[in-house]
């Protein structure tokens, strides 16, 4: 009985020892799965939180005007942001090529070997001519020590070619009018010092150098004159009174106003503008685009030829006008420079008909402020056609081109 007793109580002890232990089993895997859960839940976020950090700074590299390059330890890209690969047209996949790969230009694989030889490269000029010239500075470290990418080199490329391009036309423009200044002053001067040593005491001399200075002197008051304009066409400053203008009508006015000195040389002025051609324009300008164009063609164009003034509708809301002669025409390589300011195609004759050299350049920014564009036909030796788009009267709101 005792016995029977003893091993009641031990399959008992057994039965509670197991008992306890299922629960405690069954709390510890409860812990494991909750642990594992609220892992799994901790790692999602994690990466989440990785990739909107991802997102966010690849969409703050994207915003930026500079170009950003990011290349790993063996030097292959990692990432580019938008602005490098406007920069430089890359359009197909730059990941895992290295920059001798992308960008093949000798000059910035040099600054390359030169970073990773000090550590970094600060305000490097690079200048790259790939069918155009282009400037860049380019800036550059890279990180030896251990970190999340060691070895890694950020570059960051601006492009100062609008800046190099404006310095450029700045000091072009600086030795053009200095040039142009100073022959009519010499010219001036020393009409002027012959006069005080006594030409002035001789009266048909007198007259003949008081009559140059005076020519010259108004090649200065006219060259001052369209260097003032240009530049306040150039920086938008001049306010256009757009109104309907009657495009057959003013090249009757343009006709009339230059068929004396047409006759002079024996040009003959004909009017073919459509009379149903109006359009929204500052008349006044347009007045000054005509008559830059034809006083062109009459000092340029054949003696004993004709120039004409046409024009036709383009479309529901543009006209085409033009202004042609039957000259000698311009070269073809010159073609690509006439608007330019100063640009002459022959120096010598332009200076002995009094021009400045900015009237086209003038045309070219009346034409854009009113939204239109100007171009140029010519064959040498066998005439020329500048033609200009305008909107027609009621689409002002056409905006001006940049």
């Amino acid at each position: 009985m005792n016995e029977l007793l003893i091993v009641g109580i031990a399959v008992v002890g057994l039965l509670a020892g197991h008992f306890w232990w299922m629960v405690r089993f069954s709390r510890l895997k409860a812990d494991h799965d909750y642990m594992r859960e609220r892992y799994s839940e901790l790692e999602s976020r994690s990466q989440r939180f990785l990739a909107e950090e991802h997102t966010r700074l690849e969409t703050i590299f994207d915003g930026m005007s500079e170009g950003v390059v990011l290349l790993n330890a063996a030097g292959q890209v990692e990432f580019a942001n938008s602005a490098i690969r406007e920069m430089f047209s890359l359009n197909a996949e730059v990941r895992g090529k290295t920059m001798g790969e992308v960008i093949r230009e000798p000059e910035l694989i040099r600054l390359l070997g030169q970073l990773n030889n000090t550590g970094r490269i600060d305000d490097k000029e690079l200048t790259l001519v790939n069918g155009e010239e282009r400037h860049f500075i380019l800036n550059g470290v890279r990180w030896r020590h251990e970190t999340a990418r060691p070895n890694a080199t950020l570059l960051v490329f601006h492009d100062v070619t609008a800046l190099r391009n404006a310095e450029a036309t700045r000091r072009d423009l600086v030795a053009n009018v200095s040039h142009e200044l100073r022959t009519p002053l010499s010219l001036i001067s020393g009409f002027v010092e012959t006069l005080m040593d006594g030409a002035l005491q001789e009266p048909q001399t007198a007259m003949r150098f008081l009559r140059t200075i005076k020519r010259h002197t108004d090649r200065l008051t006219f060259l001052i004159h369209d260097l003032l304009q240009l530049s306040q066409l150039e920086s938008g400053r001049i306010h256009l009174r757009r109104e309907p203008v009657d495009m057959k009508e003013l090249a009757q006015t343009l006709c009339d106003d230059f068929s004396a000195r047409a006759a002079a040389r024996g040009i003959g002025l004909l009017n073919r503008v459509p009379s149903d051609l109006v359009v929204s324009a500052d008349a006044g300008r347009l007045e000054q685009v005509f008559s830059n164009l034809v006083d062109n063609s009459i000092k340029y164009g054949k003696r004993g030829g004709l120039i004409e003034i046409g024009g036709e509708r383009v479309d529901n809301s543009m006209v085409r006008l033009w202004v042609s002669d039957d000259g000698p025409g311009i070269p073809s390589e010159a073609k690509a420079r006439i608007f330019e300011r100063f640009y002459r195609v022959d120096r010598a004759r332009s200076r002995e008909s009094g021009g400045t050299g900015l009237g086209l350049s003038i045309v070219k920014h009346i034409v854009q402020a009113h939204g239109g564009q100007v171009s140029v036909d010519s064959e040498y030796g066998r005439g020329t056609r500048f033609h200009f788009t305008l909107p027609i009267a009621g689409t002002s709101d056409i905006p001006p081109l940049e």
